[in-house]
């Protein structure tokens, strides 16, 4: 992992090097005695397209399909940037730039659509949504991307999911927060044609216009995605640890019994704060988890960082508190 994060630095100290020595090349009067008052642009474009992507590969030895993703997304990065390092030739780079944008996201929507589908196909079988998602998805970012079009798109009849767990608890019906989100989407797509209207009048009918559009669209979805896994998707206890699930957009966690502590009522005051997490949605906090000191938890993008207190919104309190001490070690319980 130490070699790992050396080689990203190394690799972002070069593309620091790349802009600098380009910037000085384009925009500074240093080497207009060498290259004249118009240098060419093609060596950039070398460098860009060829030169980083090939360092890129050497240094993380990335499969086919990572490659050609991180081919062009550095690529689509160093067009945008030589937009600013050559402002002579925009327009050019501009071009290019659409293009290879373009591709990418078009890339990643079929490596996406790949992977969705072979989840269903999982789901069909089994209808066990976390084997489906685990069995699939090893990176965090594309599990997250793929449950965003899953639970916003492609699901159909959530009461059939089946989720690990022996006890589920829910947290939609909380302070009526799957109501509240509902409330937001339908005022979001009640919104949505006029921002359009303001902006076409704003903008005009250019591709920054239809960017902004699809941003506003993805948000849409996924609102809706953590809408449905809100009114699907439990706070469930296995027969070894606590699972908390909370929507799309919190990142799963997997608490084994001997790191709780204690567990027990609290109210909505809570401010956050380092080593603190809070499921709280559009709910009223009710329960705190206390973990031992030395325990550290996955974020969203499955990094880990260390957590000490976690409060939950559920929709019988009361019920989740009695339940989860039931399976804590003696020596954790609490009165």
């Amino acid at each position: 992992m130490q070699h790992l994060g050396s080689r990203k630095h190394f690799f972002i100290l070069a593309i620091a090097t790349v802009l600098v020595f380009y910037y000085c090349y384009f925009r500074t009067a240093l080497v207009t005695p060498i290259y004249g008052p118009d240098p060419a642009a093609w060596p950039y474009l070398v460098d860009v397209t060829f030169t980083l992507p090939l360092l890129y590969y050497f240094l993380f030895r990335p499969s086919r399909k990572k490659m050609l993703t991180a081919w062009l997304a550095i690529a689509s990065f160093g067009m945008l940037a030589g937009r600013l390092l050559n402002p002579a030739q925009e327009q050019a780079f501009g071009h290019y730039t659409i293009l290879l944008i373009a591709l990418e996201i078009g890339l990643e929507l079929a490596l996406v659509g790949v992977l969705i589908y072979q989840c269903r196909q999982l789901l069909k079988q089994s209808h066990s949504a976390d084997d489906a998602f685990a069995t699939i998805f090893t990176n965090k970012p594309m599990e997250l991307e793929a449950r965003i079009w899953y639970y916003g798109m492609l699901m159909r009849h959530g009461e059939r999911l089946h989720f690990r767990g022996e006890q589920h608890f829910r947290y939609d019906q909380n302070q009526g927060n799957a109501s509240n989100q509902l409330a937001w989407i339908m005022l979001i797509l009640f919104e949505t044609p006029i921002a359009h209207l303001f902006l076409h009048l704003w903008l005009g009918a250019g591709w920054l216009l239809w960017a902004l559009d699809l941003l506003n669209l993805w948000g849409l979805l996924a609102l809706i995605a953590e809408y449905r896994a809100t009114r699907w998707r439990p706070i469930s206890l296995d027969a070894k640890a606590l699972i908390i699930r909370n929507g799309v957009l919190a990142g799963d966690r997997n608490i084994p019994y001997p790191l709780i502590e204690a567990v027990s009522r609290c109210g909505d005051e809570v401010r956050h704060q380092a080593g603190v997490l809070i499921f709280r949605q559009g709910g009223q906090l009710n329960v705190k988890i206390q973990l031992s000191a030395a325990t550290q938890l996955p974020n969203l993008m499955g990094r880990k960082r260390a957590v000490h207190t976690i409060y939950l919104s559920m929709d019988q309190p009361a019920a989740f508190v009695d339940a989860l001490r039931v399976r804590l070690v003696p020596p954790a319980l609490t009165p």
